[in-house]
């Protein structure tokens, strides 16, 4: 008896010092499921007829009376003084003592609900940053895109003297440099197709439009003018006799001539077939 005094006074005194978390404590219940020392100096005293659900406590309580546990440690729950307990038992095989740790649901969930708190603000803060970063990185993106794209819709619509001038070294320049190369393509290609569209294939002499436009300029701002229509007699019996290849060389041997005729006033033309047109402006005499 002696002894066991000594050592409940040991674990007594263990037991207060004891706390799992801040409000977690042990008990121990001896053979018979009597409280042999509690974290509280009030002990609870359990009866059958308690209004708290004890139930689990309870039969944890006769399954020691009777030796009937099923297991030398396990987790169960109960509910006291309107507090939701989560326990674990452990048997101590020497003496058949039970002790038991016990927990409130509410501390339990306090640190969860402070640990989901933390992870929460955790998840806020990277979500805020991580849209920080993407807004700069779609900022850095969208602009040069917007600056090319207004640089090539203004080119598609016939300004070939739009440049992008762009100071980056990222694959932005490479772009803009494609651009102004593309720029410079179409503005030769532009100038190749309004020449040829005002020029005669065969004998390079300015075609039927581009005498025209000419005219159209010219007639009404000048004085002294003069039109001169002309074709080639015999042409067809040129090309009937001797071929086509023929009639084209004749073409252009008149077109050589009529060409070393140019001078600043005089424009020169092939309107098709054997027909030249010579429109002369600000003639000093008609001969």
């Amino acid at each position: 008896a002696l002894i066991q005094k000594i050592n409940l006074n040991y674990i007594n005194h263990y037991i207060k010092e004891l706390k799992i978390g801040t409000l977690g404590y042990l008990y121990v219940l001896d053979y018979n499921g009597n409280t042999l020392s509690h974290y509280y100096d009030d002990r609870v005293q359990l009866a059958p007829k308690n209004e708290d659900r004890v139930d689990n406590l309870l039969k944890l309580i006769n399954q020691i009376k009777d030796n009937t546990l099923t297991s030398e440690s396990d987790f169960f729950d109960y509910k006291i003084h309107d507090r939701s307990i989560h326990a674990y038992y452990d048997t101590i095989p020497s003496t058949g003592w039970v002790v038991v740790s016990a927990i409130p649901y509410t501390e339990i969930y306090a640190k969860s609900s402070q640990l989901l708190f933390y992870l929460f603000t955790t998840a806020c803060v990277i979500i805020i940053v991580s849209l920080s970063i993407g807004l700069m990185a779609v900022k850095h993106i969208i602009n040069p895109l917007q600056y090319i794209s207004e640089r090539i819709k203004n080119i598609a619509s016939g300004d070939f003297s739009q440049r992008c001038v762009y100071s980056g070294k990222d694959e932005f320049k490479s772009v803009c440099e494609n651009v102004n190369q593309m720029t410079d393509n179409l503005s030769q290609s532009y100038q190749r197709l309004e020449e040829s569209a005002k020029t005669d294939i065969l004998t390079l002499l300015p075609n039927r439009n581009a005498i025209y436009s000419v005219m159209d300029n010219l007639f009404n701002t000048q004085e002294n003018q003069a039109c001169i229509l002309l074709d080639l007699d015999g042409f067809k019996n040129v090309n009937d006799c001797f071929g086509h290849d023929h009639g084209d060389d004749v073409l252009i041997s008149v077109a050589k001539v009529l060409r070393s005729e140019v001078k600043e006033n005089v424009y020169i033309s092939r309107l098709g077939g054997d027909e030249f047109l010579i429109f002369i402006s600000k003639y000093e005499s008609k001969e």
